[in-house]
């Protein structure tokens, strides 16, 4: 009978976990689209796939959440399409700063090392572009590098 009312009581505990930690989950979120590169013959085009973050009324905080998504990467289902990244995995957001419809982006210096041929950097350029120029409260996008301390170089 003990052993019956103790399996009871973990069941039931475990429930109320779950219950919790699905409420934990159900936060506000939003929908939005990152961009990733897919290979074709002789060119390299971007793609955008929905991601979903958790909801900002905050314009800063939420492209904040959107490039995180972005550096991510794509999942193992899209890489499975045939969809990558062009940006370096390495390559980390330090801020974000928005300022008269103009966003900048500052990341580490892994964003523009070694990034390569012309189509790499296009493509780079492209999937922060289109993922960060899809709020219309950005018009402008600048990239720097290490705080400000210079313009990323990402000219093909």
């Amino acid at each position: 009978m003990k052993k019956t009312y103790w399996i009871i009581g973990v069941v039931l505990l475990l429930i109320i976990f779950w219950v919790f930690f699905i409420t934990l989950q159900n936060k506000d979120t939003q929908r939005v689209v990152v961009f990733f590169a897919k290979t074709k013959p002789a060119q390299i085009i971007t793609v955008g796939v929905d991601r979903d973050i958790i909801a900002s009324s905050n314009p800063e905080i939420r492209l904040q959440r959107t490039i995180s998504q972005l550096l991510l990467g794509p999942t193992k289902k899209e890489k499975n399409q045939g969809l990558d990244s062009a940006i370096n995995p390495k390559a980390r957001l330090n801020s974000v700063n928005l300022h008269e419809n103009v966003a900048t982006l500052d990341f580490n210096e892994a964003l523009d090392f070694q990034v390569g041929d012309s189509a790499r950097v296009l493509a780079i350029r492209e999937q922060l572009e289109k993922t960060a120029l899809q709020f219309d409260f950005i018009n402008q996008l600048v990239l720097t590098v290490n705080n400000g301390e210079r313009e990323a170089v990402l000219e093909p």
